[in-house]
């Protein structure tokens, strides 16, 4: 009985950190394609210039 209990709360353990990962990971890229696109309107506002 311990040992399932302890399984569990390790799996569960692993799946919030995945999880906590995934969602970093994610923050990442978003922040990298808004910088991106900045850059972009950036480029596009010295053009109509």
């Amino acid at each position: 009985m311990i040992l399932i209990k302890t399984t569990l709360s390790v799996v569960r353990q692993i799946c919030k950190n995945l999880t906590e990962y995934r969602i970093r990971k994610n923050i990442q890229i978003f922040i990298l394609v808004m910088l991106i696109l900045k850059h972009i309107q950036h480029k596009l506002t010295l053009l109509n210039a």
